[in-house]
């Protein structure tokens, strides 16, 4: 019976450790404004919102041509940064798109953490085969396992889009 009693109250005990940690958590992200927020999947005008704050973004070549999907062919650039846990990272994507879609994809990354290194090493390794050969109005979810990085991905390949439209 004292066993029983030891038991439910340790359990008690470590629920409560992990409901205090959540809340603090919790407040640190909503402090940060992180991109945890933007996982959810808020309403596409605070996505784009988002994007013209964290983007920077230059078209680095562009042509005439235009094809029927409604963008130019041409190599573009842009950068976005967003939260992780341990802080915040930026993506850089070049894209070249020829026939309306996109023919060639270079990213690269600013971040201060092992975690993040990890995650960006399997998001890179899996990205060119998942975006090669489509056009720029594609809907990305996790790729390699990397959620936050496809967050960023994404918000830069919004911008992209915006330079290359007919």
């Amino acid at each position: 019976m004292v066993v029983g009693a030891l038991a439910i109250a340790s359990i008690i005990g470590a629920a409560a450790f992990v409901l205090t940690q959540s809340g603090s958590n919790i407040q640190s992200a909503s402090q940060t404004n992180t991109v945890a927020q933007a996982a959810t999947k808020e309403t596409a005008a605070q996505v784009s919102n988002t994007v013209a704050a964290a983007s920077t973004n230059t078209a680095t070549t562009n042509t005439s041509n235009t094809t029927t999907s409604g963008y130019k062919d041409g190599t573009y650039s842009a950068s976005a940064g967003y939260q992780v846990p341990h802080g915040s990272n930026t993506i850089d994507l070049t894209i070249t798109m020829k026939n309306g879609v996109i023919s060639a994809l270079k990213t690269s990354h600013n971040y201060g953490d092992r975690e993040s290194g990890i995650y960006i090493d399997s998001f890179d390794s899996s990205i060119k085969s998942v975006v090669i050969g489509k056009s720029l109005d594609m809907s990305l979810s996790r790729v390699g396992g990397a959620s936050l990085t496809t967050y960023g991905f994404e918000d830069a390949l919004a911008t992209i889009a915006n330079q290359a439209k007919a």
